[in-house]
C-alpha cells in the first residue's frame, strides 16, 4: 500500500512539474553555459585564420555556434579569398567587427535578458585605451544570445551597449535558481487552478476508497 501511495505521489509530482518546465525552457540560460559556447565560438573564429578552407568548411565550422544569419554578416565582414587563390582565410584587422569580444569571463563579465527582443546578452565594460593602432572610449560590449534548433546560439553583437535597457541583470552563477519566467495570464492560471483541483479531488477520493485516510 505503502509503496503505491509512493508511485502515485512521483507520478502527479511529474505531472505537475513537465509544463512548468516547458514553459520556462525557452528563456532559461545558464551562465557557465554561456561563456564555454562564447570560448569556444571565439576560439572557431580565431582558427579561420590559420589555414585556408573552403567556403563550405567555413560555414560548417560557424554554424556550430552563430545563427545563419550571424555567420553570414561575420563571412562578409572578415572572410576573403586567399592571396594564391586556394580557399578562404579570415584576415584579422585591429578592428574587426563580428568577432566575440575579449571578455575575462570573471565578476566582470555580466549577464542580462531583454524582455523587448526575448534574448539574453553577455556584456562586459571596456576601459578607454589611448595607445595602441586603436583607439577608444570606455564603453559596453555585448553578444546576444537566442536559443534556436534546440540550442543556444550567438546572433547579435554590439560594441556600444547600454545595460540599462535590460528588463534583468542577473548573475546566473551566484544565484542557479534565478529564471526568467514567462508571465502566465489570467486565463491560463484558471486552467491550471481547475487542474490541480482535479488531482487533488481524484487523489483525495481514490485514498479514501483505499481507507488510507
Amino acid at each position: 500500500m505503502k509503496h503505491l501511495l509512493r508511485v502515485i505521489l512521483a507520478s502527479l509530482a511529474i505531472f505537475i512539474a513537465i509544463p512548468i518546465l516547458k514553459v520556462n525552457a525557452d528563456r532559461q540560460l545558464n551562465k557557465e553555459e554561456a561563456f564555454r559556447l562564447l570560448q569556444n565560438a571565439f576560439k572557431t573564429q580565431v582558427a579561420l585564420s590559420e589555414k585556408p578552407r573552403s567556403m563550405e568548411e567555413v560555414k560548417e565550422s560557424l554554424k556550430r555556434y552563430f545563427t545563419p544569419e550571424y555567420t553570414n554578416d561575420f563571412i562578409e565582414m572578415n572572410v576573403q579569398e586567399n592571396m594564391d587563390g586556394e580557399g578562404y582565410l579570415a584576415y584579422g584587422t585591429d578592428f574587426a567587427l563580428y568577432y566575440i569580444p575579449f571578455f575575462t569571463y570573471d565578476e566582470n563579465t555580466k549577464v542580462g535578458y531583454d524582455s523587448d527582443l526575448n534574448q539574453w546578452y553577455v556584456y562586459e565594460w571596456f576601459e578607454e585605451s589611448s595607445e595602441g593602432p586603436v583607439t577608444y572610449n570606455g564603453h559596453y560590449e555585448a553578444v546576444g544570445l537566442t536559443f534556436e534548433d534546440g540550442r543556444w546560439a550567438v546572433d547579435d553583437y554590439q560594441i556600444q551597449f547600454n545595460p540599462d535597457e535590460l528588463s534583468t541583470s542577473a548573475d546566473l552563477e551566484d544565484e542557479p535558481n534565478n529564471k526568467s519566467v514567462k508571465e502566465v495570464s489570467t486565463e491560463e492560471r484558471g486552467i491550471w487552478d481547475s487542474v490541480l483541483g482535479f488531482i487533488r479531488y481524484t487523489s483525495i477520493k481514490s485514498l479514501a476508497s483505499l481507507g488510507w485516510i
